[in-house]
């Protein structure tokens, strides 16, 4: 027996010992304890949302967004496909965009590619387009064919079922993994995120108000960087400045026709004046800027500026373009978008003067040429005017496309946006490979910009996300309630724990004291394997404890009960100990596996106070068992192998 007892003795010694190390830093000051033992134990106890306050978001993930997105570039991929056979067809030079004949709409899961004039008879080409872009292949189609129509010159795709599917479930994936990273690099201790169908569950326990809205404001930013080239040397934008300009003035407005100067204005007696909703694009000036040369034609870039107050005036304006048939000729085309920049101040206006914030416009190609998903890493660091900046660093498949972009636009603007925003636009002097640098807006000071400089980076290191998300809901969760539940359910634990020991002496008696030592050693185990893992603690983890406290002895009354029946039966304590073990071992393992699958269920399924009490409780039964049936049987073979009991105490 003593060969038996005596690994079974180093295993508790070991495990008593590691137990202790782990709780150590949750129950004392960790300054109290040396340096080398906090090197290798210093995780401890964390307080949930409950306990610690904080606050829980739930955010929804915009599937439908996603998929428009990918049918967007799937279309926009098409269209690029089509280009050197249709130009071929009919006649046009290499650098012809045909904007005027091929466009393409992306609507949800749809995508329509538009052929116009003597173009309709080739929209054949789309289908041979998506084939060649491989989108419609036989086992894995991404888009199917809706209809062709040579008559209209419409070709319309839709999205592949399957596919749809696998860009839901890859989103919500993507985005909880994101948020997670994100989260971890805020250095967010205790923080739990989880995925419930189409909404992504958030929750922060024990930060502050101030740093709470940091965090929320970061999870929710889709850190989508873009790389787009700028064409604002256009001849549709020059034509859109001409419009605004004309509209201006009044003798040039006399030039516009008058269904196009109603859209914008009034008769006001014998002239016009701004209705009130477009009274403020008499603030826009049409800049002209650096001197390009697209198509053999010398041409300038041409950019809108305008105070920022006046934003939501700018793109309704630019919105009303693409919406009244009236101004068709000055509609943005398909494939381009307008852009806008940090807020700046131009000239040498004063820093206080606020009214010098402005925005100016960029003229966009709709898709971009690289995003952000090809990155490997992005950090800080400084210009040379001592300003911080965000670098960044390409993989090698990111840096063959920012090669390929670079190198086919060299001397043109390329924009770096962010989230819709356009931090800067360098020109292109050469090729680039796989670094580069964002430049921050100039309107935060130096601590701010470096401030910003940081999330950013963190951000992008962290991932974009794959599809925009809203808050739905959020819960902000006071401190004191969590000092409360602490105050109430450590209560409960101890009166709970008084009772069952009481009980246990009472009416086990000798054996009573194995079975209260068993508990006590339970609990230390349970509260260690929180620590080492740095669990939540929540209260329905402490009610958790508390359910586990009385389950913890259920083992021993099993064992207590089996050992009295054989002593009633004439046999010897140690035959009888060994009978009530061995024949109460599988009733009690049965009852905690059954006990253990409730628990599992919550765990998998369940989120917030749910899960917290399903952990507790798993790790509860892993450690009653333990201690009721292993430990309090190597206490009882101490004292029947060493003390020669003749009599049990039960």
């Amino acid at each position: 027996m003593e060969k038996k007892l005596w690994p079974r003795l180093l295993l508790l010694g070991f495990l008593m010992l590691t137990a202790t190390a782990y709780l150590l830093p949750s129950v004392t000051n960790k300054d109290n304890l040396p340096s080398w033992f906090t090197r290798y134990f210093h995780k401890q106890i964390l307080k949930g949302l409950d306990l610690a306050g904080g606050v829980y978001l739930e955010y929804h993930v915009e599937i439908d967004v996603a998929i428009e997105e990918k049918m967007e570039r799937i279309g926009t991929d098409i269209r690029s496909l089509m280009l050197p056979e249709l130009r071929k067809r009919l006649g046009r030079p290499a650098d012809d965009g045909l904007e005027d004949v091929l466009s393409v709409d992306a609507d949800g899961s749809e995508v329509t590619v538009i052929c116009r004039g003597k173009a309709k008879s080739y929209i054949s080409l789309a289908k041979k387009a998506a084939k060649k872009g491989g989108y419609m292949e036989t086992k894995t189609p991404v888009v199917t064919v809706v209809s062709i129509s040579e008559s209209s010159g419409r070709a319309v795709f839709r999205m592949d079922p399957d596919h749809s599917k696998k860009i839901e479930d890859d989103a919500l994936r993507q985005a909880r993994e994101t948020i997670q990273t994100r989260v971890d690099e805020f250095g967010v201790a205790g923080a739990d995120v989880m995925r419930r169908e189409d909404s992504i569950i958030v929750e922060l326990p024990g930060l502050s108000p101030d740093y709470i809205k940091r965090v929320k404001d970061r999870l929710g930013q889709a850190a989508r960087l873009e790389f787009k080239i700028v064409d604002d040397g256009s001849a549709k934008f020059e034509k859109v400045a001409q419009l605004l300009v004309a509209l201006q003035t009044a003798k040039q407005r006399s030039q516009l026709p008058p269904e196009v100067v109603g859209v914008f204005m009034e008769k006001h007696g014998a002239g016009w004046r701004w209705r009130p909703a477009y009274r403020s694009l008499a603030k826009i000036k049409a800049k002209v800027g650096d001197v390009v040369t697209r198509g053999g034609r010398r041409r300038y870039d041409i950019y809108f500026q305008f105070p920022t107050t006046i934003k939501p005036t700018v793109e309704n304006f630019l919105r009303k373009l693409n919406e009244t048939p009236a101004l068709a000729e000055y509609k943005i085309p398909d494939d381009r978008e307008v852009g806008f920049g940090p807020p700046d101040r131009p000239g040498k206006q004063k820093s206080t003067d606020k009214r010098a914030k402005v925005l100016r416009t960029y003229y966009l190609h709709r898709v971009a040429g690289v995003t952000g998903e090809y990155l490997d890493d992005a950090g800080v660091a400084y210009d040379e005017k001592g300003q911080a900046i965000v670098t960044f660093r390409f993989g090698r498949e990111g840096e063959r496309k920012f090669r390929k972009l670079t190198r086919a636009n060299k001397h043109r603007k390329m924009a770096i946006i962010l989230d819709k925003l356009v931090k800067s636009a360098p020109v292109i002097q050469s090729e680039i490979g796989a670094r580069g640098q964002i430049t921050l807006g100039g309107m935060k000071s130096a601590q701010e910009r470096q401030q910003e400089a940081k999330d950013i980076s963190s951000i992008l290191k962290a991932g974009s996300l794959p599809a925009p998300m809203s808050l739905e809901f959020e819960q902000q969760v006071g401190p004191k309630l969590g000092h409360d539940a602490i105050r109430r359910g450590t209560l409960a634990l101890v009166l709970g724990s008084v009772l069952v020991v009481l009980f246990m002496v009472v009416y086990y008696r000798g054996s009573g004291i194995i079975a209260v030592l068993c508990l006590v050693l339970n609990v230390v185990f349970v509260m260690a394997i929180l620590a080492a893992y740095q669990a939540r603690l929540t209260l329905p983890g402490i009610a958790g404890i508390v359910l586990t406290v009385g389950m913890a002895v259920d083992a021993n009354v099993i064992i207590f009960e089996r050992i009295r029946e054989e002593l009633r039966l004439g046999k010897t304590p140690r035959a009888s100990i060994d009978a009530g073990y061995s024949r109460a071992f599988w009733t009690i393992i049965d009852a905690q596996v059954t006990t253990a699958i409730a628990g599992f269920v919550l765990a998998q399924y369940g989120s917030g106070p749910i899960k917290g009490f399903a952990v507790t409780l798993l790790i509860g039964i892993i450690c009653s068992v333990y201690t009721g049936v292993f430990v309090s049987r190597i206490l009882f073979d101490i004292l029947t192998t060493k003390t020669k009991m003749e009599d049990i105490s039960i």
